[in-house]
């Protein structure tokens, strides 16, 4: 245990091989609260008796599972696995309102390497959407990206009774597929 130095101020435990360290403002780890894993091992986290999450040596995440995914290359993985029934994530929102059009969940996708201001390239929204107050049904929306452009645009959307939109559109009352700006193509495409 050690109470802080002016070169380490704060507080951490470590174990006696120097490898588990736990606290805030350890060596090297100045300004943070930190749990530390020196071994090239997993860090496991239980509640009543068992386990709950691991983190294997290479990042990866699992809840519900000590082996959260086969290895690929590196990609960091979350696995949620059920111990009877399907693992899940829920996304709800907050304390923001009962009001149409409110995001109540979303999962995106950013460029890092982009030069551009906003970096996200994808995003799945979940939506508050109807006029039942405090009973609204839920949209999707897909958003994406164009080539060279600045921001996100619809580009599929379900909406709450089934209805789907393709584009950055506002349906169009009684059709159960409304398209923005193009036709419809069907048929098969030959690649000679």
């Amino acid at each position: 245990v050690n109470a802080g130095t002016a070169a380490s101020a704060g507080y951490y435990a470590q174990s006696d091989a120097g490898l588990f360290e736990v606290g805030i403002n350890g060596t090297g780890r100045t300004g943070n609260a930190f749990v530390w894993n020196n071994a090239n091992t997993n860090m496991s986290f239980g509640t009543n008796d068992l386990l709950r999450m691991t983190i294997a040596a290479d990042g990866n995440v699992g809840i519900g599972t000590t082996a959260p995914i086969v290895n690929n290359g590196s990609r960091k993985y979350l696995a949620i696995r059920g111990t009877n029934d399907a693992g899940a994530i829920e996304l709800s929102s907050g304390s923001n309102g009962d009001v149409n059009g409110t995001i109540t969940g979303l999962i995106q996708s950013s460029d890092l390497n982009s030069i551009a201001a906003d970096k996200r390239i994808a995003q799945i929204q979940s939506v508050l959407s109807g006029s039942t107050a405090t009973n609204r049904g839920g949209a999707l929306r897909f958003l994406t990206k164009p080539n060279g452009a600045s921001g996100l645009q619809t580009g599929l959307a379900l909406e709450e009774n089934g209805d789907v939109v393709i584009g950055d559109y506002i349906p169009i009352v009684g059709n159960r597929l409304s398209v923005k700006d193009g036709p419809i193509a069907a048929g098969s495409q030959s690649s000679t």
